[in-house]
């Protein structure tokens, strides 16, 4: 079971709930072709947590849109998607 907690009201409750695991995707948007639609990889990432969510009782937070990828492409290095 998954739970939605946008409101500030209910956040603090919703936490305690489910002992802290919150799940947030992050998601491209890049033009895979005419034959998917812009935002699969953002739809895929979103079907992942509600699946995840549906197992272990967590928050689903709203999807945070990393970056876009331009037509070209770009790539990031490792190093990039660390925390300090």
């Amino acid at each position: 079971m998954f739970k939605y907690a946008y409101r500030p009201t209910r956040f603090a409750e919703a936490v305690k709930e489910c002992d802290g695991v919150c799940l947030i995707a992050l998601s491209v948007i890049e033009r895979h072709g005419h034959h998917l639609p812009l935002g699969t990889d953002m739809y895929i990432g979103r079907e992942m947590l509600t699946r995840a969510a549906a197992i272990e009782l967590a928050i689903v937070f709203p999807d945070y849109i990393f970056t876009q990828i331009p037509e070209r492409g770009i790539s990031l290095a490792p190093s990039a998607l660390t925390a300090s």
